[in-house]
């Protein structure tokens, strides 16, 4: 009798222990995952985008932009590579210069650009501003 409780000690210890290395490796994701950018200006071709230069661009973990190779053929300031337009922008954050955030979207692709390395159309569903 004494041995069960002893597991049962041990496996709510383990148990505890596991809940808490979850939960930490789930922030350390959350903090990763944020995109920063800036908003430069509302130009395209739909009224309600915004476009955002993306601080750090990766292509290998932002679907959304194209490869450095690729966006080097453009001659646009901002590109696939680099920027990204914005739909529905929030009026408070649709300011030139404004520092903004998100970490969820759908990638709506190039909605009227008929130029390949144009930035892509984002409809986002967390941006706020980055402080």
């Amino acid at each position: 009798m004494k041995e069960i409780l002893v597991r049962k000690i041990k496996m709510k210890k383990i148990i505890v222990v596991l809940i808490l290395a979850s939960a930490f490796a789930g922030c350390s994701k959350d903090n990763e995952s944020w995109i920063t950018g800036t908003v430069m200006v509302q130009q395209s071709c739909t009224p309600n985008a915004w476009l955002v230069k993306i601080d750090n661009p990766n292509y290998h973990t932002h679907s959304f932009l194209c490869s450095e190779e690729t966006s080097i053929l453009s001659s646009s300031t901002f590109n696939c590579g680099n920027s990204v337009f914005i739909l529905d922008m929030p009026q408070a954050l649709a300011q030139d210069g404004k520092k903004v955030k998100f970490s969820k979207w759908e990638d709506k692709g190039l909605l009227c650009f008929s130029s390949t390395l144009a930035p892509h159309h984002l409809q986002v569903a967390d941006i706020s501003e980055n402080k």
